[in-house]
């Protein structure tokens, strides 16, 4: 299994971030790895899925697996690319009324057995977690400003606060 931890202090209430989080078909405004997402089955909560066309991973379709309203929730891929399965668990930690700690994690565990947890480990560690700070960065300047991030993150989400 690979695990991969990241978070970020945002100038944001933590109620604005959960309705960016709980948003769950419109992942493509703040993570500048999903061309398109759309939910596809349910609404927002466990067992909602949504479609995302993902840079350097095709079409994937992710279900949220546990969901703690206003404080976190957990979404689960499976058999993707390299990987039997991904999950990332987000959670948000109330630092102040206008300031947010957002957590995710990851756990993914490879396909192709020691060979595929040897090059999970070499490869795919290091890029889900730049892909992660990516994302949380995303996430930032999309609550600050309102606006969609595309491919790449916009300058004021990387300054430091």
């Amino acid at each position: 299994m690979i695990t991969v931890n990241r978070e970020l202090e945002i100038e944001a209430p933590a109620e604005k971030l959960w309705e960016i989080l709980a948003d769950f078909g419109n992942s493509q405004a703040w993570a500048p790895n999903v061309n398109q997402s759309a939910l596809t089955k349910g609404d927002p909560g466990v067992g909602c899925e949504r479609e995302c066309a993902v840079s350097g991973f095709g079409d994937v379709t992710e279900k949220i697996v546990a969901w703690e309203e206003g404080e976190g929730l957990s979404i689960r891929i499976e058999d993707v690319t390299m990987m039997q399965s991904m999950q990332s668990n987000w959670s948000l930690t109330r630092l102040g009324a206008d300031r947010t700690r957002v957590s995710v994690a990851i756990e993914a565990h490879p396909k192709f057995g020691p060979m595929g947890a040897l090059m999970g480990a070499l490869m795919m560690k290091p890029k889900i977690g730049k892909t992660m700070e990516a994302t949380l960065q995303g996430l930032r300047y999309y609550a600050l400003t309102g606006e969609s991030v595309g491919a790449k993150v916009p300058e004021l989400a990387v300054a430091t606060a």
